[in-house]
């Protein structure tokens, strides 16, 4: 364990340019999509930037009222994040001046916070950007420090830095409004910290970790369980040299450090102090006043539980397996998937990309209990960190699932949104590489060869993971409401004498309808299904239809039809659910609107509609490999018609 036992290296030039090539690149593709999404379309934006005007407008005191902080149209904002991110925001709209009365002009409210938001959000952006950069910079000194301590090599860190910097979802991430541009910027010197602090241990080395640990407490509460491997590995660590070299010279140790840690580093434990007190006394304040470190937003506001928007109608009891698999797979869909100034989000096979890491991860394992077993005396530092590295998705997906888990028996919902993983999922693909390199660094040959095949193996397994939603990405619901312009498309419908049927999911239970605010007019959409599997089934009641003698009736249908081929059967019944005409509708690739026409028996009264997914069913080796997105069904409207042709 002591680190005169190594012997340090660099990373090679090529290595480094390339390096610096892929940084570079990541940063400019990120900065392309910043300045190409308009402002307040990317996720979460508007209830960020809100938090942060909310923090500006009270003059940046540290126990802010989280209650006097709302979003568009005074609605109560639901973002309950530590305000670290939010404070930076603050501070640089105290510098703009920006107006603090969203009504003092001549505009009317909702005008001016649209033109406030456009004028303010590209400079914030600008914030996100600078710590994409600040990510960058972390980044290169964690590599560099891994190859310095032969920890990985050249090929394992090109390797890792591309699959880490090209992930789809890092381009909203950082290259917006939004909290996680903090998350990415912290994450590195969380890990470089932990790890020195583990093979080259020092009291400067040990306060770093803990401020970025108190750092990432304040940015995001899914950060602080990054920061739990480390923490425990340098314990491991010190305990282990604790019993290598006994008591008294590692006392000695750590009172010499103490006593120069004073003329050497006093304003990084001037930073430290700060740091940790502001977060100790930032939740210490939450738990006074809300009885909780992470408080509901109906805690916030005093709301009764029933006005908590994120409270849905299901199933009383889930078992944990169920809901951890649904928790990763839809988490993973938003963590490939999310990129361009489109927001384009790829439906992802994830059943066969989730196999894939599984194959990576786990022969990363196996290779890593070998390694300990093996190979402890000569390799015991390479092994502990690679083990620490490795755990941290693992721990990070447990406390992740189980959070789910209870949130599901309190609110029906789970937290899924993949940039909440990004930082363990990074560290996950660094980990990976350690265990080869490792290997690849052994004086032997044989092992070299098995740990160069490790290497290839797991780019190999790993770039299709990340690369192949470059293929097959869609448009996002919610680009499609914004490109489609649902309010103009209902209006031109109704203007027709269309009149909405409001559908509801029966069968299977599996699937139900989802609503969700488009972007730009904030209004709730319903009726919108993903129609998954086949045979599934939407049903509702038909509005009053005139004359009272009608022989036909009109569908227009608003879908698009997936990568299969689709047919929708849709058959109109009576007031006893019996049959009064069907047809079938082969649905196109793009979205659109067809209209069918279902003649009746005169006088006959249509009750009500039912739609049914019509088609094969996927067999085992097309759902496995390829990617099945299931078709939308985006709204439906019927009106009487005299005849049909």
């Amino acid at each position: 364990m002591r680190p005169e036992n190594f012997t340090l290296t660099s990373m090679n030039e090529t290595t480094r340019r390339l390096l610096l090539f892929l940084l570079t690149t990541s940063w400019l593709l990120t900065a392309i999509y910043s300045a190409m999404t308009p402002s307040s379309l990317a996720p979460d934006e508007p209830h960020h930037f809100s938090y942060a005007y909310g923090i500006y407008q009270q003059g940046l005191t540290p126990f802010f009222d989280r209650s006097a902080i709302r979003t568009d149209q005074g609605e109560y904002n639901h973002l309950r994040h530590p305000p670290a991110y939010h404070f930076l925001l603050a501070s640089v709209m105290d510098i703009l001046h920006l107006d603090k009365d969203f009504t003092a002009v001549h505009l009317n409210v909702d005008d001016y916070r649209a033109v406030l938001r456009s004028s303010a959000i590209p400079p914030l952006r600008a914030i996100s950007m600078g710590l994409y950069a600040v990510h960058l910079l972390g980044l290169y000194m964690l590599l560099s420090f891994l190859v310095e301590r032969r920890l990985l090599t050249n090929l394992a860190v090109l390797g890792s830095a591309a699959l880490i910097l090209f992930i789809p979802s890092r381009l909203y991430i950082l290259g917006t409004v939004n909290n996680d541009a903090l998350v990415a910027a912290v994450w590195p010197f969380l890990a470089l910290y932990g790890l020195r602090s583990m093979v080259q241990p020092s009291l400067p080395a040990m306060l770093m970790l803990v401020l970025t640990a108190s750092l990432a407490a304040m940015t995001k509460i899914t950060l602080l369980i990054v920061a739990i491997p480390f923490v425990a590995g340098a314990l491991v660590a010190e305990t282990v040299r604790f019993f290598a070299t006994g008591a008294r010279p590692r006392l000695s140790f750590w009172l010499r450090e103490v006593r120069l840690i004073w003329p050497r580093h006093v304003p990084l434990l001037a930073v430290f102090i700060i740091t940790v007190g502001l977060t100790t006394a930032y939740y210490a304040n939450l738990i006074i006043q809300y009885g909780s470190v992470n408080p509901s937003y109906t805690q916030i506001y005093e709301l009764p539980a029933t006005d908590n928007i994120f409270h849905f109608d299901g199933p009383a009891e889930r078992g944990w397996q169920s809901i951890a698999n649904d928790v990763i797979r839809s988490s993973w869909r938003t963590t490939t998937g999310i990129f361009g100034h489109s927001h384009l989000y790829v439906t992802a096979n994830t059943s066969t990309e989730l196999f894939l890491v599984q194959i990576a991860y786990g022969a990363a394992l196996l290779a890593l209990v070998v390694l300990f077993f093996i190979h402890r005396r000569t390799s015991f530092q390479a092994a502990l960190v690679s083990a620490v590295f490795l755990s941290v998705p693992i721990v990070f997906w447990s406390i992740w699932i189980q959070w789910n888990v209870d949130n599901w028996a309190i609110n029906r919902h789970l937290g899924t949104q993949g940039r909440y993983s990004i930082g363990a999922l990074e560290i996950g693909v660094i980990a990976v590489f350690l265990v080869w390199s490792a290997y690849a660094l052994d004086r032997r040959r044989l092992w070299r060869v098995f740990g160069y095949i490790g290497l290839i193996g797991t780019i190999a397994a790993l770039s299709p993971v990340l690369a192949r939603p470059l293929f097959y990405a869609r448009q996002n619901e919610h680009l499609f409401f914004a490109a489609k312009m649902p309010e103009v498309i209902q209006a031109k419908l109704l203007s027709e004498g269309f009149q909405r049927v409001d559908l509801s999911a029966v069968k299977p239970k599996s699937f139900v309808a989802s609503g969700f605010r488009e972007a730009l007019n904030r209004t709730r959409h319903t009726n919108v299904f993903t129609v998954e599997p086949d045979g599934a089934s939407m049903r509702g009641p038909l509005p009053s239809l005139k004359p009272s003698g009608l022989t036909a009736v009109e569908i227009a249908v608003w879908t698009k039809r997936g990568s299969r081929e689709t047919d929708f059967k849709l058959e109109l019944t009576d007031s006893e659910n019996l049959p009064l005409a069907s047809a079938k509708l082969s649905l196109g690739p793009d979205i659109e609107v067809d209209t069918v026409c279902l003649e009746i028996a005169s006088g006959a009264v249509g009750k009500a509609l039912s739609i049914t997914r019509d088609g094969p069913a996927s067999s085992r080796w097309e759902a496995f490999w390829k990617n099945n997105i299931p078709p939308l069904l985006l709204g439906v409207f019927v009106k009487p018609a005299e005849r049909c042709g």
